[in-house]
């Protein structure tokens, strides 16, 4: 009974120990992290703005057969090592055709031209079609790995439209689109 009394003991004082003496250091390996990850923020914020990474001027794009794109703003934004190109645009069907569906697509390109991100959206509206005038406003994330760092990084544009879907996706927006390039100042 003694020895197992003795044993309870020793285990609850070396549980205590081990659950609350690290504790400190705990909290200081957080605050480090916090603090690089503020530091990181910072410089992130003061680079956008240095290099016109937050851009609200809106850029348009005309795709024959395809309609419109107006980028209404774009930026650079993300966590270290997890940077992304965000845009926000709108496609409109400037066309005299009307299409099931519409698909808009991002690249972002080194300054060697070498394509590092690349994203696509579908735009569908349920039970109708993009009839000419007809609209859809949305968002793309397209993730830069490290491009943006390097000077004369830039983005590509692309729309295609299509009356019957699409069957091979990768290929329609390669062989059918046209780019439009748009370099940060």
């Amino acid at each position: 009974m003694k020895t197992a009394l003795r044993t309870a003991v020793a285990c609850s004082a070396l549980l205590a120990t081990g659950c609350f003496g690290p504790v400190h250091n705990l909290d200081a390996r957080l605050d480090n992290v916090l603090q690089k990850r503020e530091a990181y923020v910072a410089a992130l914020r003061h680079e956008q703005k240095l290099m016109d990474w937050d851009n609200t001027e809106p850029r348009e794009k005309q795709f024959p057969g395809a309609g419109t794109v107006t980028v209404e703003r774009w930026r650079v934004e993300g966590i270290a090592g997890y940077e992304y190109l965000w845009l926000h645009f709108t496609y409109d069907n400037t066309t005299k055709d009307t299409f099931d569906r519409a698909r808009v697509f991002v690249k972002v390109h080194e300054p060697d031209g070498r394509v590092v991100g690349f994203e696509w959206v579908d735009m569908r509206i349920p039970y109708f079609h993009f009839h000419p005038g007809s609209s859809y406003t949305t968002d793309i994330f397209v993730p830069t790995h490290g491009a943006h760092w390097k000077n004369g990084w830039y983005w590509t544009i692309g729309c295609i439209a299509n009356k019957e879907g699409f069957k091979r996706p990768l290929d329609d927006m390669h062989v059918d689109a046209k780019f439009a390039s748009f370099v940060p100042r």
